[in-house]
């Protein structure tokens, strides 16, 4: 009877072992595919690509660890992305570091009762106009009833903006973009913070040797919680463009749905790429998804 119980302990210790084993060489190797896309034949259309956030588990089971399979690419990718992020982020910091300079050397005096944000914003556009600094606002608003007093005498910019950051109990904020300083309600300032991405891949984008022809060809996205290494394929085989996917944008742990009507594919990867924070390009023929 020892013998047998000794026996099934020894036992389960191996299995407890292969079990240990089996799941590091797992995650170390990673699977060999992406898999294939799940469909739902009766699902309803999706207008825009649906983002979701993976946990490690399932980043892992969605097949992120696999090595990124586009490596011949690299010189492409590297010539599509030119000037190069490090540039490129050396000549937003120096533009904003001079608006920044501005905001700080030029006192306002402001005296305006019973104005808003907008108000505020419309006097300061004026005043720094001529130092080459924009202020701007833009929609959403705050309510208008949102409403307060400014009355300061040469006073720096940050200080007026902390007043009306007060006087608006904490509903507005700023940024200090390449474009100037964005002022006005946290949503608007968020998509300030966002076209400040944009600007910097504009500045990365090469416009030489590229046909948007191509993308003129109809793809109709139809999948389910899919890797955009899946998405690619799939992309491929309807259209017959090749479709490559950065190193970035290749780990990044989402999945993506999305199941709508017929469209050019230019359409579809303007509604891809706002969902992915992503840019497409054309480059000898092939499609590129780089991540921004």
């Amino acid at each position: 009877m020892e013998r047998g119980r000794s026996l099934a302990v020894i036992l389960g210790a191996i299995v407890m072992v292969a079990l240990l084993v089996g799941g590091a060489l797992w995650l170390v190797r990673g699977p060999k595919d992406p898999g294939p896309l799940e469909r739902e034949p009766d699902a309803p259309s999706i207008e825009e690509p649906k983002v979701v956030t993976l946990s490690i588990d399932e980043a892992r089971r969605m097949h992120h660890e696999k090595p990124w399979p586009f490596g011949e690419f690299k010189d492409d990718i590297t010539s599509i992305l030119k000037p190069g992020r490090r540039e490129v982020f050396y000549e937003r910091y120096w533009i904003e570091v001079k608006h920044a300079e501005n905001m700080e050397a030029h006192l306002v005096t402001l005296s305006m009762r019973d104005t808003t944000v907008q108000g505020v914003v419309a006097e300061l556009r004026k005043y720094f106009q001529p130092y080459e600094l924009e202020v701007f606002t833009g929609p959403p608003h705050l309510p208008d009833h949102v409403r307060f007093d400014v009355d300061v005498q040469d006073m720096d910019v940050n200080s007026v903006i902390a007043i009306m950051h007060d006087a608006t109990k904490q509903r507005m904020d700023y940024e200090v973009t390449p474009r100037g300083l964005a002022i006005g309600s946290k949503r608007f300032v968020q998509l300030a913070r966002l076209d400040a991405k944009e600007w910097e891949a504009r500045r990365r984008q090469v416009h030489a040797q590229v046909d948007d022809s191509i993308l003129d060809v109809e793809y109709r996205p139809d999948f389910r919680e899919a890797h955009i290494g899946s998405v690619a394929r799939d992309i491929t085989e309807k259209t017959g463009i090749d479709t490559i996917i950065g190193r970035r944008l290749w780990g990044k742990a989402v999945s993506i749905t999305w199941r709508a009507d017929p469209m050019p594919l230019e359409d579809a990867m303007e509604s891809l790429g706002e969902q992915i924070d992503a840019n497409y390009h054309v480059f000898k023929g092939r499609l590129f998804l780089l991540a921004r």
